[in-house]
């Protein structure tokens, strides 16, 4: 009895195995069909706004103004939300508004789709810590050259969207593997 009760279980536990490796394997194909993209801001001129939350002030001259983008439309258990984002400005002194320079990096996802990067932000004023892991979303990603994207960034602080980095497509690279 005790023998028979050891092959059962063996042979279930071989089963499930099996079957584990065939879903992984299968998801893996699955991962060559995903669509990916990436976008790019390059000079100063395609910046739109920053919106600093801290001070209130809005900046839409910048003396640098820099962003790249790339992400995958897919999260699912075994492959998670893949992204990454970092939009780099130098903002001058404007009104009542000083010298500023400001750095958006996305340090998780959480979740993404063509348009949309949803995750946890960190933002960088000056060079120190604004707002750490800060939940937020860049919007409007997959719109053509030229057109504008934004990133709102929730503070605990200052409330919902306190963040914003706008800028303007310069480049992009869409592709899907066949």
């Amino acid at each position: 009895m005790k023998r028979r009760m050891v092959i059962v279980i063996s042979v279930l536990t071989l089963a499930v195995l099996v079957s584990a490796t065939a879903i992984i394997r299968s998801r893996a194909g699955i991962v060559f069909l995903l669509r990916s993209h990436s976008i790019w801001t390059n000079g100063a001129s395609e910046g739109r706004k920053i919106v600093d939350a801290q001070t209130t002030c809005e900046y839409t001259s910048f003396t640098k103004f820099d962003t790249i983008t790339a992400w995958s439309e897919y999260s699912f258990a075994f492959f998670p939300a893949i992204a990454q984002f970092r939009g780099a400005a130098l903002a001058p002194a404007s009104g009542s508004c000083d010298a500023e320079t400001y750095e958006f990096v996305l340090m998780e996802t959480t979740s993404t789709n063509k348009k949309t990067i949803e995750g946890t932000w960190n933002i960088y004023k000056s060079n120190g810590l604004a707002c750490s892991l800060c939940t937020g979303a860049a919007h409007d990603l997959n719109d053509p050259v030229g057109s504008a994207y934004r990133v709102e960034v929730d503070d605990p602080v200052y409330g919902v969207g306190a963040w914003q980095y706008q800028g303007y497509i310069t480049q992009r690279k869409d592709f899907a593997n066949p």
